[in-house]
């Protein structure tokens, strides 16, 4: 998988984990569960497929069992989409079928046409992946429709639930690379309660949306104790050190406001600045 891909997916994680770890009533007080939902949009998931499943020239991929000169069934294009509860990949096929006599290939089928296969998103156990449990394949001919018995059906539908299905949404890269910033949202947590952390995330409430598929990632904070800040007095030196520092902050800002008044064509935004 890409750097950037993987990058996609981490950001997703970390900029939902930051907001939840800021807005958690409590986080502090007491051990609790926070709940992160992350939405991953369908044409990430399609490139996150396709760099894991389409791996020859073109973004192709052999489903014969031993493809040869004289058979091979061959995907391309695969196109990935909400359907229900499920997700449909549909994908271009090109299909030659054909027997060896004497180490000469006789021909039996040269077919083109698609492929679809339906999958219901699952949890695995260990609670930090993705699978497509197979729940319907098939053929569909470009003139005949939707095929299903014949030498190319029972030649292709293994193939297929056997590829689609071993497609899996591991998110445990991107989950164990939030330790990585958990001590800068969390300073006041030891070592042990951040390993903790990390190793309580978990996957649950698996949904497939109208533009993405989401699901919630899970973990437990533990309880820390918090010691009252003492707040002290400024001295005269830091009082005038505060002094300084906010009249350049007003000089700056004076500053900024009179060169974008003069520099709008707008009477309106002019005269408010």
């Amino acid at each position: 998988m890409s750097s950037f891909k993987l990058n996609r997916v981490r950001r997703l994680l970390g900029r939902a984990l930051l907001l939840n770890l800021f807005l958690a009533p409590g986080l502090y007080a007491e051990t609790t569960e926070v709940s992160v939902p992350i939405s991953i949009d369908y044409p990430l998931l399609q490139e996150l497929m396709v760099s894991q499943l389409f791996l020859g020239p073109g973004n192709t991929r052999d489903i014969f069992e031993e493809p040869t000169d004289c058979n091979s069934i061959k995907l391309s294009d695969p196109r990935l989409s909400p359907e229900q509860e499920t997700l449909e990949i549909v994908a271009h096929v090109k299909a030659k079928l054909g027997l060896n006599v004497f180490g000469e290939c006789q021909e039996l089928l040269d077919w083109e046409g698609d492929a679809g296969f339906l999958g219901l998103p699952s949890i695995q156990p260990g609670g930090r992946s993705v699978k497509l449990e197979a729940k319907e394949s098939w053929l569909v001919d470009p003139v005949e429709g939707k095929i299903s018995s014949g030498p190319l059906w029972e030649a292709a539908i293994a193939g297929l639930e056997t590829v689609f299905g071993s497609f899996v949404l591991d998110l445990s890269p991107y989950t164990d690379a939030l330790q990585q910033f958990l001590p800068d949202v969390l300073p006041r947590s030891s070592a042990q309660q951040l390993q903790a952390l990390a190793d309580s995330l978990s996957l649950s409430g698996l949904e497939v949306a109208s533009s993405s598929l989401d699901v919630d990632v899970n973990f437990a904070v533990e309880a820390t104790e918090i010691e009252a800040d003492i707040t002290t007095p400024l001295s005269e030196e830091e009082l005038q050190q505060l002094e300084q520092r906010w009249q350049m902050m007003d000089a700056l800002l004076v500053s900024a406001v009179k060169h974008y008044a003069a520099a709008t064509s707008l009477e309106n935004l002019r005269s408010t600045l």
